[in-house]
């Protein structure tokens, strides 16, 4: 495991993809201290913010203190990146209750700070005063309320996130009432489950790991996407133990999911869980997710491992191994014989073309494994990296970003915020009315391709 100080210099490498790997590691983690953001932004003052998008869209979860918030709004009055603001924006609506009462008139009429923040900082103080049971039956309400919504789209993901952040600093309901009732039958496929998963990451609650696991055997993303982000917020030993245990008896789409969660849970046993599953599994593309995992941990056991898992062949089209090693090596000071020949791999992949907000480097190399189905092979990558813009953007910013644009068209000021804005048309389904077709599975029309490849890039 690596040193947390040479994580936190590692926020200001000169290389980008180096800082976006860092971030990454403490946003998976349970880390969120004060310290980490004032790098985050030094490193947009060196590197310009346009550069440092990878790095701000991992920081959304760190702490905001008395002495970061003035760099932080300095960086909103001077950053033109589109994407770049709506991170930004992000971190200043994620920050302590206390700090937002007491600079409300300061933040929400400060330069860059899109109304949709202004109306969350709001609304968050104005949630603060309430009791744990009125937040608790606030968020029930809402989840009946939204009952009939299949996709992420169609329900105000912004209030719920906002009760969420406010009952996470209730006692109530505890830990062993958030654990029972995501166990129960009765949540089941309604947003209430998802509301308690991430609820159960808030809080750090330890008792709702066994449930959580179970989770993974339910074939939903965005279920699975949250439950994995709260076991990795939790990052508590004992879901490493419980995967390990469980692993091999699990079918091949729990195994291919959490095999991507082991990395994110920042504990050694989480190391040694993924060193005894990989003596056994034989699937390349969960080998290739459990060495990622390895890296993501920045385990020196697992440097050799990878190595021979390189050597010996890997799923390159899920990720690159050589670029995540290139980067755990410049983050832990270790060379490796194989290095120039990937950096030579690393060049060649940067000349094939920019991609926008997200660094070439990192684009090319490796994308962020949330779910293994989502990234393919070369040939698709660059269509894979836009489709994963698109879906940054069309989060509850994307309509105060278009309605920015638009205000300033009326009084005839230059926009900050890019014209092409995507329309909100890849919402993300929480529920499956029917069973989902493996990407990697043949297509139903018939055609003898794989459906991703097929009928799978329509849907997608």
């Amino acid at each position: 495991m690596v040193d947390r100080e040479q994580l936190k210099q590692a926020l200001v490498h000169p290389r980008r993809s180096v800082r976006g790997f860092a971030s990454e590691y403490f946003e998976d983690g349970w880390d969120r201290g004060e310290d980490l953001l004032p790098p985050v932004l030094e490193a947009c003052e060196r590197y310009g913010a346009e550069k440092n998008v990878s790095v701000l869209a991992h920081a959304a979860d760190l702490a905001v203190s008395e002495e970061s918030l003035p760099a932080l709004l300095r960086q909103l009055r001077i950053v033109r990146d589109s994407s770049a603001i709506l991170y930004l924006n992000k971190i200043v609506a994620h920050a302590p209750v206390p700090l937002l009462a007491a600079h409300e008139a300061e933040i929400c009429r400060g330069v860059g700070v899109s109304s949709t923040t202004a109306r969350q900082i709001k609304r968050r103080l104005e949630l603060s005063p309430l009791t744990g049971e009125e937040l608790w039956e606030r968020l029930q309400r809402f989840s009946v309320e939204s009952e009939n919504a299949l996709y992420v789209g169609e329900i105000d993901r912004s209030y719920a996130d906002d009760l969420i952040m406010a009952l996470a600093d209730q006692r109530f309901p505890n830990a062993p009432v958030i654990s029972s009732a995501l166990a129960s039958p009765a949540v089941e496929g309604k947003w209430l489950e998802i509301f308690l998963v991430e609820l159960a990451g808030l809080r750090n609650a330890r008792e709702a790991i066994p449930a959580l696991v179970a989770k993974f055997r339910t074939d939903t993303d965005f279920l699975l996407e949250r439950s994995s982000a709260a076991l990795a917020r939790i990052g508590d030993p004992e879901a490493a133990r419980l995967i390990r245990q469980t692993f091999a008896d699990e079918g091949e789409s729990f195994r291919l999911y959490i095999s991507g969660t082991l990395g994110k849970i920042k504990h050694p046993e989480s190391e040694e869980a993924i060193l005894a599953l990989l003596k056994t599994e034989e699937d390349p593309t969960i080998r290739t997710n459990l060495c990622f995992g390895l890296c993501l941990l920045f385990s020196r056991r697992g440097i050799e491992v990878v190595r021979n898992e390189i050597a010996d062949g890997y799923d390159e089209g899920l990720l690159s191994l050589e670029e995540v090693l290139l980067d755990v090596g410049a983050i832990v000071g270790i060379s490796f014989p194989e290095e120039e020949e990937w950096r030579t791999q690393r060049g060649r992949n940067d000349r094939r073309g920019a991609f926008g907000p997200v660094e070439a480097d990192q684009a090319m190399g490796r994308l962020k494994v949330l779910d293994p189905w989502e990234v393919e092979s070369d040939e698709d990558m660059e269509d894979d990296v836009e489709d994963e813009i698109e879906d940054d953007l069309e989060d509850n910013f994307e309509e105060d970003l278009k309605n920015e644009a638009e205000d300033a068209a009326r009084a005839g000021a230059p926009s900050r915020v890019a014209d092409d804005v995507p329309d909100n048309r890849s919402e993300v389904p929480f529920r499956r009315a029917e069973p989902k077709i493996g990407r990697n599975a043949p297509c139903p029309c018939g055609s003898g391709k794989k459906y991703k490849k097929c009928c799978g890039k329509k849907d997608g």
